[in-house]
């Protein structure tokens, strides 16, 4: 449906400018016409995200999932979403799922530490923190370093 495509792009657009609540009403629009635009979820989820509404966010990466769970990146973002909540147990599951369809990104092992460590699992910290580092993650925050080394 050209329509649902429209709004979903013109939501793209507006939240660009940083016109959220208008980006958010042509997404949902558009999100109606077209259930099964993928773009249209991630671009929802992240306004949700920067306006603090993570339990939208989540609802739209499950959305997104449910048509593609093939997608690590989505899996990773939810994960983040989730630690953002402080939800660090159900995080790293999500990030686990990440890491099973794309075990060579760094970034995911990196943050599947970070998790680990804020629940005081240190040595499963230490172990995902080597496996970043030895998969080329530089961006290492010195506190989460400091944590798993003693």
């Amino acid at each position: 449906n050209n329509d649902g495509e429209y709004r979903i792009n013109n939501g793209a657009a507006l939240a660009k400018l940083g016109r959220f609540n208008e980006a958010l009403s042509m997404l949902n629009e558009g999100l109606k016409l077209k259930p099964d635009h993928l773009t249209g979820y991630i671009n929802r989820s992240i306004i949700h995200r920067k306006l603090g509404k993570f339990d939208d966010a989540l609802q739209d990466y499950q959305a997104y999932i449910s048509y593609n769970p093939d997608n690590s990146d989505i899996w990773y973002e939810k994960g983040n979403i989730e630690a953002a909540k402080k939800q660090y147990e159900t995080a790293i599951g999500t990030i686990n799922k990440a890491i099973d369809i794309n075990p060579d990104k760094g970034i995911y092992h990196y943050r599947k530490s970070e998790c680990l460590a804020n629940i005081g699992r240190l040595d499963e910290a230490r172990a995902s923190l080597s496996q970043a580092e030895a998969l080329g993650y530089t961006n290492i925050n010195p506190a989460l370093r400091q944590a798993v080394s003693r």
